[in-house]
């Protein structure tokens, strides 16, 4: 019972927070404090990422679906947004439509279709997925090319998202010369291209993954959050790049930790295991007793075990799209390891304190 009110109070605590990185304002007099001001990384597409999404989009010749694979923290609103923006430009902008599921579980169909429907000027109300397949099955016959992007299916009710596959699936069963879909996503998304194997609804599928940051990228994020500042070297972004792990919430952190410049980078460790955006990563364990035992064990090292392409333990397939795990190349074998080492220290320290104190209630 009391861990339970713990893990309550820690929770509902860190919702009430803004997961932000604070610098100092370099104005006024040195002895005064200003009042720090939110910093976030840029949100829209890096220098590198058109090149990848040209890439990307390549894909189309040889499969007119397209499964593009991020983690957390990686694909925001914002970059969605310009990626709709470059498939307007390649397919036009009439023939383009982007679907973003509402938000929520236990959804009615006629809400969840309709709303995809209206936010796309396709129609007014639609009932169900059969109705939106017809309405789009009935362009295409007419001899419209269309591309559809689809997002945010992990925000929306999963019934609702397993329909909509479908419906789609159907559609690009009779239309492969003139529809195109793009879905962008996480662990949704894997589960119906890799779940049920061949009888995956979206099997026929592409798959792509949202790259890594790069040295190159932390210079450029760098330079756009703090533009005032001396640019950083090779060397600097690199170490920036490994003691974050390339976590995206982390590095801004670093970044904060940097132009204030009070700690060596090689501190920055242990600053990280302190930050909200690890400890609300890990807190919800503490309800799952079972979890958090079987996290610590593997929390013991960095590397965890081989990779493969569909993570088919339910507990690490969790913690890979939390973005807290990353496929690399050890040694000449692609290996699942924890980002960085400050994700590990955080877990071992939050979820040991949990055990130990469930175990101090199972003994009252």
């Amino acid at each position: 019972m009391i861990i339970a009110v713990l893990v309550l109070a820690i929770y509902f605590s860190l919702k009430a927070k803004v997961i932000n990185v604070l610098h100092r304002s370099k104005k006024g007099d040195e002895d005064t404090e200003e009042i720090p001001e939110p910093v976030h990384l840029p949100n829209n597409l890096l220098e590198t990422d058109d090149t990848f999404l040209e890439e990307q989009f390549e894909q189309f010749y040889q499969s007119r679906a397209i499964i593009l694979l991020a983690q957390a923290h990686r694909i925001t609103p914002f970059i969605i947004g310009d990626i709709e923006q470059l498939l307007q430009e390649r397919f036009g902008q009439e023939n383009t439509y982007h679907l973003v599921p509402v938000a929520g579980n236990h959804v009615e169909p006629a809400t969840y279709f309709s709303h995809l429907a209206q936010q796309n000027n396709l129609s007014e109300k639609v009932e169900n997925s059969a109705q939106l397949e017809s309405i789009l099955d009935k362009k295409l016959k007419n001899g419209e090319h269309l591309c559809l992007l689809i997002s945010r299916l992990e925000k929306g009710d999963g019934d609702r998202a397993n329909e909509l596959a479908s419906s789609l699936r159907n559609l690009l069963e009779h239309h492969k010369l003139s529809l195109y879909l793009l879905f962008c996503g996480g662990q949704k998304l894997a589960e119906l291209r890799f779940a049920n194997g061949e009888l995956s609804l979206l099997n026929c599928a592409a798959v792509g993954y949202w790259r890594e940051l790069t040295t190159p990228d932390v210079q450029q994020l760098y330079r756009q959050a703090f533009f005032d500042q001396p640019p950083l070297t090779d060397e600097q972004a690199k170490a920036l790049l490994e003691v974050s792990g390339g976590h995206p919430n982390l590095l801004a952190h670093c970044f904060d930790y940097w132009v204030k410049n009070e700690k060596p980078i090689e501190a920055y460790s242990q600053q990280l295991q302190q930050e909200d955006v690890l400890v609300a990563a890990f807190t919800p364990f503490l309800s799952k007793p079972d979890f958090s035992r079987k996290i610590l064990d593997r929390l013991a090292s960095l590397d965890i075990c081989p990779a493969t392409t569909y993570i088919f333990d339910d507990l690490l397939r969790q913690l890979y799209w939390a973005n807290l795990l990353v496929k690399r190349l050890v040694k000449g074998e692609m290996r699942l390891v924890w980002r960085c080492e400050a994700i590990r220290q955080a877990g071992i320290s939050i979820l040991r304190q949990g055990v130990e104190q469930d175990y101090k209630d199972e003994q009252d």
